[in-house]
């Protein structure tokens, strides 16, 4: 249905141009295009992709006018519900509708508010690069440039702000499997840049806190604290990470399971050209920025764990029953050591501080 809906745009949209420059009432709503589009194509994406309420599909072939490159846009509305702001996956139909572009989007509009129409290119182009040295999920997307084939600032502003993207050709398109296989393994590659960088993409550092702490900690001494509760250690100001974590300690704990993921060992990664081992990364369980409730440290061996950047991406954004079985047995494992450090926790607040804080930082 989706493979059919793209066809009638594709095979409509150019025709629907020349009609709507003839008409007297001006009305985009009238139109073929628009009731596909910006009516049955997100309502059909939205029903098979299977994707949670917070996901927000909105079709558009122009405001007023009819656009150059009409769109559908798939928004996590904890970062953006507009194409103005943030970024996004957004399907691009290109200019003479000869192919469409699956793309993981900046918003261009927000770099043109804060820069200026010049400084803008420069600006995205250099985040855009920043972007794509950081995120690792991105297999079976292309980081080449969408071509659009339109003149307009709008449109170039799109193939300025595309992350990675899949083109297909509008006389071979893939089958609905292939479609929505795409769209799922783009929402993921969505989810883990969330990870990295938050809702802000315009303050993007060149490596975000996360990775440069999981890289470090690759090739690090490994540091095991004292038996028994460790004071917790000092909470710091004006900064993105409260509570500091030692990745001395981090890197005792990737050794301590063997450099493997702890929750599927058989998930091997690359090796790491800092370690000589397998690339696992440190995951607390029991996060760091809930280090207030607690007397003792959070920051000790017991409470982190060895994940592969799969399953550590999971333990975040997967759904709640993913996550829930993977709290439940990580702390099943882990809750004699923990109670050792003098660190005590039921499983229903565990998943609690999970499922309320969606966003939190380790």
């Amino acid at each position: 249905m989706i493979r059919e809906l793209f066809e009638d745009i594709l095979e409509h949209y150019l025709e629907d141009k020349q009609i709507y420059a003839a008409l007297a009432d001006k009305k985009l709503s009238s139109l073929f295009t628009f009731t596909k589009l910006e009516k049955e194509l997100p309502a059909k994406f939205k029903e098979v992709s299977s994707l949670s309420d917070h996901y927000l599909f909105e079709g558009s072939i122009g405001k007023g006018n009819m656009a150059e490159v009409p769109h559908l846009c798939i928004f996590d509305t904890a970062i953006t519900t507009s194409a103005q702001t943030g970024y996004y996956i957004v399907y691009l139909f290109e200019a003479n509708m000869s192919r469409i572009y699956l793309t993981l989007e900046q918003a261009w509009t927000q770099y043109e508010s804060k820069y200026g129409r010049i400084n803008a290119k420069t600006e995205i182009a250099i985040n855009t690069d920043k972007i794509r040295n950081i995120i690792r999920s991105a297999d079976g997307f292309s980081f080449k440039r969408p071509v659009l084939n339109a003149t307009r600032t709008l449109a170039k502003g799109y193939e300025l702000g595309a992350i990675c993207s899949k083109v297909y050709d509008a006389r071979n398109l893939p089958t609905e499997t292939e479609l929505i296989d795409d769209l799922r393994n783009l929402v993921g590659v969505y989810k883990e840049l969330k990870g990295l960088v938050g809702t802000n993409i315009l303050e993007i550092d060149t490596r975000s806190k996360e990775e440069i702490f999981q890289d470090e900690i690759q090739n690090i001494v490994a540091e095991t604290p004292p038996i028994g509760p460790i004071p917790k250690g000092y909470k710091r100001v004006n900064t993105g990470e409260s509570w500091k974590r030692n990745g001395g300690i981090a890197a005792q704990a990737l050794a301590n399971a063997g450099h493997k993921c702890e929750y599927q060992s058989h998930h091997e990664t690359f090796i790491s050209v800092r370690s000589g081992n397998h690339f696992v990364e440190a995951h607390h369980l029991i996060p760091m920025q809930f280090q207030d409730n607690f007397k003792y440290s959070l920051d000790v061996p017991e409470n982190i764990i060895a994940l592969c950047p799969n399953c550590h991406r999971a333990i975040h954004y997967a759904n709640g029953d993913v996550k829930k079985e993977m709290l439940r047995v990580f702390l099943q494992e882990r809750r004699e050591g923990l109670n050792k450090r003098g660190i005590k926790i039921m499983e229903d607040l565990l998943v609690e501080m999970y499922m309320k804080n969606k966003e939190f930082v380790e």
